[in-house]
């Protein structure tokens, strides 16, 4: 099994990191005579790129074919939606990178890790929180849409585009039935708010779909249902529910009001730091699929997924192709 080089308290230093660089690039620039509008907005979305970054320099060079066989073997088990998370996150970072580097190379790693998880639904999908997979998927398809210049990836960008939809639409066919029967059955919150992001993704992915109207109006039940029983939200199912309004956004469908009341949930990264796993250790190498390692990753993986959330409220998929004056650029970018 492969090591990296592990960077011991991750998890409890990403929100810090977070929050720090962009204030610091905040204060930095407010203090300077030189600087503009302009200057302080782009140091504030590379201060929060590269907080993201290093979930990359952590979890990027590892070998996670371990773990996919792993997922393999076992198709059905609880914990396969929340693994998929972290090849998620590793593809949304792969895109930061694309969008500041304009490699080749940083697309392709980045639709590689889209593609894995939306080809392999019957890993993950089924089970109770398959939708915070689906509204994740649909975050990177939305950004991929959005990009300025994608070369010779346009056809692979439209196919998950494509692909994304129909596990939305398939996962909410099978839950959908089953809805007036919801208050029956004991669920957690995270549980709900990842079948209300399956319903709000479907319906926002595939609005002229005959089955949108009901795949919307049950979202907004589902929401409305936490709202009134769950007053102490997880930041799990906030940042689930925040993912969701960003969909909505994205696809320029109207965002339920209930829905959007998780917008700019800037606490969650905060929220989702946990007790610092690995300073017991010796600095240096560690295995990353060992002594707890991989449930590690996969919370720093919410780490990022939160960071992400925040920095695309302030910086909306596409709006790194506009130039100072407001303009689109499109032309080839390698």
């Amino acid at each position: 099994m492969d090591t990296i080089h592990r960077k011991p308290g991750f998890l409890g230093r990403v929100g810090a990191i977070g929050i720090g660089l962009c204030l610091a690039a905040s204060l930095a620039l407010a203090i300077s005579p030189n600087d503009g509008p302009g200057r302080r907005r782009q140091a504030l979305r590379a201060a929060q790129l590269r907080a993201m970054d290093e979930f990359v320099r952590v979890y990027g060079g590892a070998d996670w074919s371990v773990v996919g066989i792993d997922v393999a073997e076992h198709p059905d088990a609880a914990q396969n939606p929340r693994i998929m998370s972290v090849f998620l996150s590793l593809g949304n970072v792969f895109l930061n990178r694309y969008e500041i580097g304009h490699s080749a190379a940083d697309l392709e790693r980045a639709l590689d890790y889209f593609e894995a998880v939306a080809s392999s639904s019957a890993l993950w999908g089924h089970r109770p929180l398959a939708g915070a997979v689906v509204v994740y998927l649909a975050i990177g398809s939305a950004r991929l849409d959005s990009e300025c210049d994608v070369g010779d990836h346009g056809g692979r960008i439209e196919a998950l585009h494509s692909r994304v939809a129909e596990v939305a639409a398939e996962e909410a066919d099978v839950i959908a039935p089953l809805e007036e029967y919801a208050v029956l059955v004991e669920t957690t919150a995270e549980e709900d708010a990842a079948r209300a992001a399956l319903y709000a993704t479907a319906a926002a992915l595939l609005p002229e779909d005959p089955r949108s109207a009901e795949w919307d109006l049950f979202a907004r039940i589902v929401v409305g249902r936490i709202l009134q029983t769950r007053p102490e939200m997880s930041a799990e199912a906030a940042l689930t529910l925040s993912q969701a309004e960003l969909v909505y956004e994205a696809s320029g469908q109207e965002i339920p009001r209930s829905v959007g009341l998780y917008a700019g949930a800037r606490t969650l990264v905060v929220e989702f730091r946990g007790p610092v796993i690995g300073d017991a250790q010796p600095a240096g190498i560690a295995p990353i699929f060992e002594g707890g390692s991989l449930e590690t990753a996969m919370r720093d993986s919410r780490v990022v997924a939160a960071l992400l959330t925040n920095y695309l409220r302030l910086f909306p998929a596409g709006s790194q192709c506009e130039t100072a004056g407001g303009d689109i650029v499109r032309e080839p970018r390698y």
